[in-house]
Order: structure tokens, then C-alpha cells, then sequence
């Protein structure tokens, strides 16, 4: 069978791992041309005629592509969505995905948390914010080359993360605040002050959001902050 091209290849692995769709997806692959050369009489069939409205199906449809076209990769980048989250430890993810993944620009100065990598196997630059405070997680975010080459030319990094209740905000929907057997661990206070120190009138409830904790909570850490401070993890 003929290899798929790059863009087939890019649009089967948006679909098997979330980014696209499942009725996208459908109406993608009914208008393309070559599909069944490509993987075969009863994949393509299956693809063709199933209901992309039923989850069960959609689930079934995107374990079979995945073992169609996963040949043995070198990386985890395809398997990535374009916005995901790797545990710090746990499952090992974090040693997979940065077995190949090289660091290369940090960003600095107020956004201490954000750098930019790239993948040595397969070249895809990725979006890195590291948050080891709150969530034990990184939060890495898929670039095109264009953006890429924006950052490492010209310094002009994406909108994404530039903030640290950005990068909390993005813990929120991804994964789940770490437990504090310290209520008032430092992390807690440092982080409840740069929060402070980027918007002066954050309210309680959105800082306690935040954390994955409480008002009260909030207001404690509060009296252990120091104006205008800032600090890494």
C-alpha cells in the first residue's frame, strides 16, 4: 500500500487523538481521494460507513486508525493533543516525551515558567509551560513553524501562558490542584503573590479557583504574602 502524505497523515492523527472533530473528521475523509490505496479495503470501509454521532463508534474508529498508522514512532508528539497536559512523574510520560524533546529558549524574566522545545526525532516545536507549584504538570501547546520562527527569530512569543493565572487557568481544565498536607506551604503563598502582583484586584474566589481551594483558605495565605514579590518555583 502507498504511504499517506503528510497532510493525510496529519489529519488522521488530529482525529485519533481529539483535535478534530469526529463529524469534521467525516466530512474530511468522505471528500478525500485515495483513502482506501492507502489503508486498505476494510479500514476504509469501516471509516466510510460508520456513525461518527455515536461515541462507542468513534472511540473504536480512533483505536483502529491509531494502530494503522502507528508504526513504531520514535516520539510522543503525534499522540499529543495540540493543547495537552504531562504529569510530572506518575506514568512516566514526562521521561518519554522529553527523551526527545530538547529545550531551546527559555522565555525569562516575568514568565519564568515558559520555554520553547523541539522534538529531535520528528522536528515539532512545542510550547512549554512548566508548573510545579499548584498542579505538578506541563502544559505544552503545539506550534506551527511559522510560530516557532517567530520566537527563535524575533522574540515574539504567542499569547498563550503569558500569564500565571493563565498557566493556572489551563491547570484548571487539564488536570486537578495537587493536595497540601502544609496549608501554608510556600508554594501556596508565593503563588497567591504573584498572582496579586499581575492583577492587584484579583478577588478571593478567583485566586481560590486558582489553587483548587477555598476563600478562607485564600484569605490565611494572604497574611504571609509580601508586596510586590516574585519568585520561581
Amino acid at each position: 500500500m502507498p504511504a499517506p502524505s503528510s497532510h493525510q497523515l496529519d489529519q488522521f492523527w488530529a482525529f485519533v487523538r481529539g483535535d478534530s472533530e469526529p463529524l469534521q473528521f467525516e466530512r474530511w475523509y468522505l471528500g478525500e481521494v485515495g483513502l482506501e490505496d492507502v489503508l486498505g479495503e476494510d479500514l476504509h470501509w469501516d471509516l466510510t460507513c460508520s456513525d461518527y454521532r455515536d461515541g462507542g463508534e468513534v472511540r473504536r474508529l480512533r483505536q483502529a486508525l491509531k494502530d494503522a498508522i502507528d508504526h513504531g514512532s520514535q516520539c510522543e508528539c503525534n499522540a499529543l493533543r495540540n493543547a495537552d497536559v504531562i504529569p510530572m512523574g506518575g506514568d512516566g510520560r514526562d521521561e518519554r516525551f522529553f527523551a526527545t524533546v530538547d529545550r531551546l529558549i527559555d522565555h525569562g524574566g516575568r514568565q519564568w515558567w515558559l520555554y520553547l522545545s523541539r522534538c529531535n526525532s520528528c522536528e515539532q516545536h512545542w510550547l512549554v509551560a512548566q508548573e510545579e507549584r499548584i498542579y505538578d504538570d506541563f502544559f505544552i501547546q503545539r506550534l506551527n513553524r511559522d510560530e516557532a520562527e517567530a520566537i527563535i527569530t524575533n522574540g515574539h512569543w504567542p499569547s498563550s501562558f503569558q500569564t500565571y493565572e493563565d498557566v493556572l487557568a489551563t491547570g484548571m481544565q487539564l488536570s486537578r490542584a495537587c493536595v497540601f498536607f502544609d496549608s501554608m506551604a510556600g508554594s501556596l503563598v508565593w503563588t497567591v503573590e504573584d498572582l496579586l502582583e499581575e492583577s492587584p484586584n484579583m478577588g478571593d474566589p478567583r485566586i481560590a479557583e486558582l489553587l483548587g481551594t477555598n476563600t478562607e483558605h485564600i484569605q490565611r495565605l494572604r497574611k504571609r504574602t509580601k508586596p510586590s514579590s516574585s519568585r520561581g518555583p
